[in-house]
């Protein structure tokens, strides 16, 4: 066997290992059902979607306002933009035994929405065949709008959902969609 062939042979080797290489990565993709920022929430783990975080940080200055349910805190000044800020904890229905160290920041049509979460604890894909939808979901009551819970027990955040539910949305009017709180409200003086 002379070098020539020798080359062409390990190239073509090579050649068919990447070619599986890259089935399996797409096979990987297509059972992926995204990356999620594991965090705790109250006695939850929560996992907040990857692909709607625009970042994580400190537990800002939290400025409360008149009017608000428990669940949402007030708002904060991140990065230069004010942001309503939700306890997620509170709205799934606990109380609040320890403060929220940490803002997660979720950008939605509307603008950013801050989640106040305990920690963060790891971020990981999730696989599809590891989450539990429907009634079976064990977090179906949490009061949160979730996309199902894994085998693991991390409720995964739905947060198109979050953002149109009607106990965050205000100023919904007749054909309009509203939008999430994301300046103070107008108050009205008499």
């Amino acid at each position: 066997m002379n070098e020539t062939s020798r080359t062409t042979d390990v190239q073509r080797v090579l050649a068919g290992r990447a070619l599986k290489l890259a089935h399996k990565t797409e096979q990987r993709r297509d059972a992926s059902f995204g990356v999620f920022v594991v965090t705790a929430v109250g006695s939850w783990r929560v996992g907040l979607p990857h692909a709607w975080l625009s970042g994580l940080t400190r537990r800002p200055a939290i400025t409360p306002l008149p009017n608000l349910p428990p669940w949402m805190p007030g708002v904060a000044v991140v990065r230069g933009h004010i942001v309503s800020v939700i306890d997620l904890a509170r709205l799934a229905g606990e109380s609040r035994n320890a403060t929220a160290d940490v803002l997660a920041v979720v950008n939605g049509a509307a603008g950013d929405l801050g989640l106040l979460v305990d920690d963060v604890l790891d971020f990981r894909d999730i696989e599809t065949d590891e989450v539990v939808q429907g009634e079976a979901d064990p977090a179906a009551g949490i009061g949160l709008p979730t996309l199902g819970t894994t085998r693991s027990l991390v409720v995964l955040l739905d947060v198109a959902r979050l953002f149109s539910d009607e106990r965050v949305v205000v100023n919904r009017s007749e054909g309009a969609p509203g939008v999430a709180l994301s300046q103070p409200p107008r108050v009205e003086r008499s």
